[in-house]
């Protein structure tokens, strides 16, 4: 059974359109946003969402390995006269309004990195797991670059915790992690990022070769974190930005048999208008 929770940000999603229309005439004027997509897939639920939605610049970097496609985007954003950058990737959906939470909290320039959420694994309708952020460094972590970083080594936050949390009207919290769940960021952020991998993983796909095996670097979102944090950059999350997470069981993908490209999809409409 569906928590109560789940139901009331469902109930959200499905009836927010009138207000978000209202508010964004007068609270979201000066912030170019481009919500970028790291997408290697076909997965219906996510193309679906995405072609819902139509008040913000939408660029997918198709079939390119992680690393190259982070890289791609981040040239491209900097290249552009966009000033806020939003992350994905494409093995989750995005409810319409949700990232125009992200985009209030930017203009009120107290964050150069935000972020939504997802479930980690589960669907998020089972209660007590994870979600896809932590509020504190992991323990001995700056000795294990390069090394293998396992599930449990992340102390995830609990969706029960965040549950109470939005119960208590705490709608944003400073956070060491977050997965790439609309992740958000400034210009500075972005000149300075350099997108890479925690470790290498010998396994499928094997679509990147080091020091000669061939694999896949994994865990970008545990760099992206890990590098802001050295970097001195703090990061949060705004509870209100539920990303739903759908691991695909088809883990197939496109990387190699469809051209790498990236494609911007232009908004139909003004986020002012």
């Amino acid at each position: 059974m569906k928590c109560l929770f789940i139901n009331t940000i469902n109930n959200v999603y499905n009836n927010c359109e009138s207000f978000f229309n209202f508010y964004v005439k007068f609270r979201v004027m000066d912030l170019k946003p481009l919500l970028s997509v790291m997408h290697p897939r076909r997965l219906p639920f996510f193309l679906n969402s995405i072609a819902r939605l139509d008040y913000v610049d939408v660029l997918l970097a198709k079939n390119y390995v992680e690393i190259e496609a982070q890289s791609r985007i981040r040239d491209f954003f900097l290249k552009s006269d966009y000033n806020m950058l939003m992350l994905m990737s494409d093995d989750a959906e995005v409810p319409y309004d949700v990232p125009s939470f992200l985009i209030e909290d930017f203009k009120s320039g107290n964050y150069d990195i935000i972020s939504g959420w997802s479930n980690s694994r589960d669907p998020p309708s089972l209660m007590g797991r994870d979600a896809n952020i932590n509020r504190e460094p992991p323990r001995s972590i700056e000795g294990r670059i390069n090394q293998p970083f396992w599930y449990h080594d992340y102390n995830l936050i609990k969706i029960q915790e965040i549950q109470s949390l939005l119960a208590q009207g705490v709608n944003i919290i400073p956070v060491w992690f977050n997965g790439f769940s609309l992740t958000c960021m400034s210009r500075r952020v972005a000149e300075v990022w350099t997108p890479r991998g925690w470790y290498f993983m010998r396994a499928s796909p094997f679509h990147e070769t080091y020091r000669g095996a061939r694999g896949f670097w994994g865990c970008t979102d545990l760099w992206f974190s890990y590098q802001m944090w050295k970097l001195g950059f703090k990061s949060f999350c705004d509870l209100r930005a539920f990303i739903p997470h759908h691991p695909p069981k088809d883990r197939r993908l496109m990387v190699g048999v469809e051209p790498s490209e990236l494609t911007l999809i232009p908004k139909r409409r003004t986020i002012n208008a």
